[in-house]
């Protein structure tokens, strides 16, 4: 849900450049406090805290690179994208864990060996995962990110009146001039327009608009069960819409609440057909690597991943339909028009 406290909701009257600073600051703060509980303990609940944490905190870092050198904000900004796809690349292994052992339950012996060998590797990679991602934020501490956090954004997260200037070893924030010709900070993260000097209100309106245009691009492609890559993206898109709206919940209001629980619909149902393309893609690499000649065991065990490649097609399709009536529903519900009229009308960027 979004985040009310005063620290993650600043004045819509400040400068972006020290709202975003202030921004990201809580979500570092919240990043920093999950880590140690992921490095000492197995249980997916942190795995989990770390893994949304880490998403608010690339989407207030891929609108903020503007108000930032670029020397000192790129190193950070890779490290929360790197966080992320660890984190995500965990949850991956232990959503479809559950649902491999929750299918093994209903299937007979012939089945279950395709899902007990899937299970066992995906327990092996994921194992190996966790152990890369402990020693990654490990390594964190060691390298002082924690205190390049606190150097470039503000350390403290309560309310400070007035303007808020960088800590960066003497830089200050970039002009909107200087940043013109800036490359990308990341692959689709930049947002063109932004101005670090321009208020909350203006540039969160651009990013409303620039993360919209991004979603609804895909609109013609996620209908289509075959374009496989393109839900993917559109799913993604989604999920940065969502997160970004949730940077500024008293700029949108109740409208922008709405918003939330439409976009939030329909990428719970692209999830699932994520979820089950990635399933997809285990089975034909393993079908792929196939079994040795003359091995018994090895052709009962192709035969069992052909029979679950053909299963989760199917669920996949039934799914894919789910998916394309709730984008549907969101066409329906109005959703474009909501987003462009909080974009472009003032009145409704105001806090309630």
């Amino acid at each position: 849900m979004p985040d009310r406290s005063p620290a993650a909701n600043p004045d819509s009257t400040r400068d972006f450049g020290a709202a975003i600073q202030r921004l990201i600051a809580a979500r570092w703060v919240d990043v920093w406090k999950i880590a140690p509980r992921v490095q000492t303990s197995n249980d997916p609940e942190h795995l989990h805290e770390l893994r949304v944490a880490s998403r608010r905190l690339r989407a207030a870092m891929d609108v903020g690179s503007e108000c930032f050198p670029t020397s000192a904000f790129r190193p950070l900004h890779k490290i929360a994208k790197r966080i992320g796809s660890a984190t995500g690349e965990l949850r991956d292994g232990d959503v479809q864990l559950n649902a491999l052992r929750a299918a093994r339950k209903k299937v007979g012996k012939p089945e279950r060996i395709g899902i007990n060998h899937l299970i066992e590797l995906i327990e092996t990679r994921r194992d190996v995962a966790r152990t890369e991602m402990k020693l990654f934020l490990r390594k964190l501490d060691d390298d002082g990110a924690r205190k390049k956090t606190k150097r470039l954004f503000l350390t403290s997260v309560n309310d400070i009146p007035g303007k808020l200037s960088l800590v960066s070893d003497g830089h200050n924030p970039a002009s909107s001039e200087t940043l013109a010709g800036r490359p990308d900070v990341g692959a689709g993260s930049r947002v063109p327009g932004l101005d670090p000097e321009a208020s909350l209100e203006a540039n969160a309106r651009i990013i409303l608009r620039a993360l919209t245009a991004d979603l609804f691009r895909h609109a013609a492609a996620i209908p289509d069960p075959a374009r496989v890559d393109e839900l993917h993206e559109a799913r993604i898109a989604a999920k940065r819409l969502r997160y970004t709206i949730e940077l500024f919940p008293g700029l949108f209001g109740d409208n922008g609440l709405l918003a939330l629980e439409q976009i939030r619909s329909f990428q719970e149902e692209a999830g699932k057909v994520h979820d089950l393309d990635v399933r997809l893609q285990l089975i034909a690499g393993e079908l792929r690597s196939g079994a040795r000649p003359g091995k018994r065991k090895d052709r009962n065990l192709q035969a069992s991943l052909l029979d679950l490649s053909h299963c989760t097609q199917t669920d996949r399709d039934i799914q894919h339909t789910a998916a394309a009536a709730a984008w549907q529903g969101l066409l329906d519900g109005g959703l474009e028009s909501n987003l462009q009229s909080l974009a472009e009308d003032p009145t409704l960027l105001r806090p309630p």
